[in-house]
């Protein structure tokens, strides 16, 4: 039989390696048995070793380095069990105009010459979590490289 005490241990072992949120520590907690997982992640949080906010401040910085949209933070955020409240918030504070450069980046990256690079160029953008409008607009864009556009307007 486990206590509550081996659960609250082995939480500080997986934040030791690195920051999760409460959803996540109670989903493991409760997958291996451990008894009041919620009760053990409210007390993690009580003394500071567990924090939503810090998790949304490192994927936040995770996007914007490696040149992601909003769409893909919005999903990593939801799927780490982010709190509604907190996403819209991270949604909030990611720049526009950052997102615009980063997906235009990665367009230079491979010019669109035909069609058929014009949708491959489209997909891999999507799949990167970049908005359809941003995409059409990137894509129209695209007719005059030269014209780099340094924001979405």
């Amino acid at each position: 039989m486990t206590s509550s005490d081996d659960g609250y241990r082995q939480a500080l072992r997986w934040l030791a390696a690195r920051p999760l949120t409460r959803a996540e520590v109670v989903r493991r907690l409760a997958r291996r048995g451990y008894p009041d997982p919620a009760g053990v992640a409210a007390r993690l949080q009580r003394e500071g070793w567990l924090s939503d906010a810090e998790v949304v401040e490192r994927e936040l910085a995770r996007a914007v380095a490696r040149r992601e949209g909003r769409g893909r933070l919005k999903a990593r955020l939801a799927d780490r069990g982010v709190p509604p409240a907190l996403q819209a918030e991270a949604l909030a504070r990611f720049d526009p105009e950052a997102e615009w450069a980063a997906a235009w980046e990665l367009a230079r990256r491979d010019p669109p010459v035909d069609a058929k690079s014009r949708a491959r160029l489209a997909r891999r953008l999507a799949r990167r979590g970049f908005a359809a409008s941003t995409i059409a607009r990137l894509l129209e864009r695209w007719a005059d490289p030269g014209d780099a556009p340094e924001t979405g307007e």
